[in-house]
């Protein structure tokens, strides 16, 4: 019987959570991910809200911290792609959240 690597489930729900934005479109089901990779702070200030292909589409509270963000555009990236696999998300759309 061929042995397979254990991987913890905490290692796969990133991944899970990636697939199953896609099939819904629904970007919400990242949040857990999103908080951890721009840390708390920005993560009160930021949500995501919806995937279109490969597109995230990032609610923010306001321009500043839109700006702040796609600062860190490549790093934001890269650690997209270390948690959801290569490639998961190509393009960060980062708009402002509607008054309530």
């Amino acid at each position: 019987m061929a042995q397979h690597p254990f991987s913890p489930a905490r290692a796969l729900l990133p991944r899970i959570l990636a697939q199953l934005s896609r099939e819904t479109g629904r970007g919400a089901h990242l949040r857990p991910v999103w908080d951890e990779i721009v840390g708390a702070v920005a993560a009160r200030h930021s949500t995501p809200v919806g995937l279109a292909g490969k597109t995230l589409i990032v609610e923010v509270q306001t321009a500043r911290w839109a700006a702040a963000l796609e600062a860190q555009g490549q790093e934001i990236r890269a650690r997209l792609d270390d948690r959801l696999g290569k490639g998961a998300i190509a393009e960060i759309v980062y708009r402002s959240r509607s008054p309530r």
